[in-house]
């Protein structure tokens, strides 16, 4: 016996949390990422997986996955009809998780604006104590300032159609609304085979 959980209980050890991607949180982060390449049928095992640890993360693909195979205008309205209801249910746990998150993103815009023109650089901790945001883009742009913010904002417009027709790269850009995916060693192949797939799907896309 191993006399602890493997997968979603937390131990420490050399300064790391243990578990297979470090917590149940970054586990079901991993499935969020993963979840788009799914078949529709094979939907069920991240949609147990959420509702048995109650993390709301890994529904973002499995809504955006079910949406794109939906057609029927009829359909879409029942579709957001029960996304709107299930929201409703968990809102207590969205407003918990989105009120931490602010409470780290308020002092994080406050440095920004103290030097917001060139940002405070890559991979510097200006918030003492506190080495990610809860949000990768709020964290790039603090590191890079105002001049790389109009950089990426320029290849993200010029990417959006592209992003929108894809769900997992699409999961990917909401999820780093509300992650620091960018900061966890650990999802950096994953998140590598998610860019790389969409890329040559893409270039198959323009030989065709």
């Amino acid at each position: 016996r191993l006399r602890f959980d493997p997968v979603f209980e937390i131990k420490t050890y050399s300064g790391e949390a243990g578990a297979f991607l470090g917590n149940k949180q970054r586990l079901m982060t991993y499935f969020a990422l993963i979840t788009p390449f799914l078949n529709t049928w094979l939907l069920i095992i991240p949609l147990i997986l959420g509702i048995y640890t109650k993390q709301i993360i890994i529904f973002i693909p499995i809504i955006l996955c079910l949406w794109k195979k939906i057609k029927n205008k009829r359909e879409h309205l029942g579709f957001w009809i029960a996304v709107l209801l299930w929201l409703f249910l968990v809102r207590d746990k969205i407003i918990y998780s989105l009120s931490y998150r602010f409470n780290i993103w308020k002092p994080a815009l406050q440095l920004f604006f103290d030097r917001s023109l060139i940002g405070y650089g890559l991979g510097i901790r200006p918030i003492e104590g506190l080495d990610v945001l809860g949000n990768s883009y709020l964290q790039f742009v603090l590191g890079v300032g105002i001049l790389g913010a109009v950089w990426f904002g320029y290849v993200f417009k010029k990417l959006w159609k592209q992003i929108l027709s894809s769900p997992e790269i699409f999961s990917l850009a909401l999820i780093m609304f509300i992650e620091y995916l960018l900061e966890i060693p650990r999802l950096w192949l994953t998140i590598i085979g998610v860019i790389v797939f969409f890329v040559i799907r893409k270039e198959k896309e323009i030989c065709l």
